[in-house]
């Protein structure tokens, strides 16, 4: 994809990928920022994290990422400080595409983080142009037995085990360098931005505990039996 774009554009646009040594990441965002070129190409990974690119007035995302904290880190290069306008973000999908399929998933994703860090929900745009309305009461609802226990799981959480909860959370988050590489440590790759955002927090919730509690259980091979009976899960 990015080699096909870079020769489209041609003399007008600087890449970074994966393969683009440290000296030319440098180089490629100097001649964007200083206006040597008008189009940065990059790799959601690659470009996503570290460098500024607040001269971009415009991001168009031509393919998509499994975790939405990647696609709000590769936003953000363009919203640090030192932006002072506006930047149009859009998403490049076709109806009945995979990315079709991405986009909701995603989506659906973001609603669960939000719902598990106690995020207002509220009518949002997708990423196919569409608004998605959050309907908690319709889905209630239909979950009505699932609620009941999610809430009495949460009634039953002690002080301790919350407390416990987010002690692992951040011995995870510690250990986590973003799957970056495959070595058994940490979050992978699809729990990583979550599992972070949870051990940032200063204090956690029920809600947010309770979500904690099912990664921690998720990873308990690197926890330990004794961690787990700390936060009530069992062995």
């Amino acid at each position: 994809m990015i080699t096909q774009l870079a020769e489209a554009f041609a003399g007008r646009c600087v890449t970074l990928t994966g393969e683009t040594g440290m000296a030319d990441r440098q180089q490629a965002v100097d001649d964007f920022q200083a206006g040597k070129v008008p189009l940065f190409i990059g790799n959601i990974q690659a470009a996503g994290v570290g460098i500024t690119l607040t001269r971009s007035s415009t991001v168009i995302f031509a393919e998509l990422d499994w975790v939405p904290g990647n696609l709000s880190q590769a936003e953000d290069r363009c919203h640090r400080i030192g932006q002072t306008e506006s930047v149009l973000v859009q998403h490049v999908v076709l109806e009945g595409s995979l990315d079709a399929d991405m986009a909701r998933k995603l989506t659906a994703k973001q609603d669960v983080i939000d719902r598990a860090l106690d995020t207002k929900a509220e009518a949002k745009p997708t990423l196919l142009g569409q608004q998605f309305t959050v309907d908690l009461d319709r889905r209630d609802r239909g979950e009505t037995a699932k609620t009941e226990q999610r809430q009495a799981e949460e009634d039953a959480l002690t002080p301790e085990q919350v407390a416990a909860v987010h002690g692992g959370l951040r011995r995870l988050a510690g250990m986590c360098d973003g799957a970056v590489a495959l070595d058994g440590c940490g979050f992978n790759k699809l729990d990583a931005d979550f599992g972070h955002r949870l051990a940032s927090l200063p204090t956690l919730t029920p809600r947010q505990a309770l979500a904690g509690r099912r990664l921690c259980v998720k990873y308990r091979r690197q926890l330990g039996a004794e961690f787990q009976e700390k936060i009530g899960a069992g062995a």
